[in-house]
């Protein structure tokens, strides 16, 4: 394409290789749709979280083109696709160690910060009891 001044259009440039004659935005890419699905369960064993997960990525093998590649020597120019995300899962278990952090010192540092507890703190203390970490 080539800008001409006086008219303040572009205008196709016939020795241009790479002029693919249409009229403007008369092509569109095709709707892109993916679906990711992902599980995850939360466990304790001993003093230890873990989490296993298993993600998939585009859940029904979509085929959405990442873009177009175009071969201009070829006359007409012809286009192809290249694919984007393919169906990919995914699979594993992270893992951490929860060490047990004494609650009544942590409640008596925030009285001495300021903090008002009185009245919460046997219900802290007794809620904190509860949770087996």
């Amino acid at each position: 394409m080539v800008y001409d001044p006086t008219t303040g259009r572009w205008v196709r440039d016939p020795a241009d290789p790479q002029n693919i004659p249409a009229d403007f935005n008369s092509a569109r890419v095709p709707f892109y749709h993916r679906i990711d699905a992902s599980v995850r369960r939360n466990g304790h064993l001993g003093g230890a979280s873990f989490t296993p997960y298993l993600s998939i990525v585009n859940l029904l093998n979509a085929k959405n083109p990442a873009g177009y590649l175009y071969d201009y020597t070829a006359r007409p120019p012809e286009r192809a696709s290249f694919p984007n995300l393919p169906f990919a899962p995914t699979f594993g278990v992270s893992n951490s160690r929860i060490a047990p952090r004494p609650i009544a010192p942590r409640l008596t540092e925030l009285e001495k910060a300021g903090w008002s507890l009185p009245v919460y703190r046997e219900m802290i203390l007794g809620d904190a009891a509860k949770v087996d970490f």
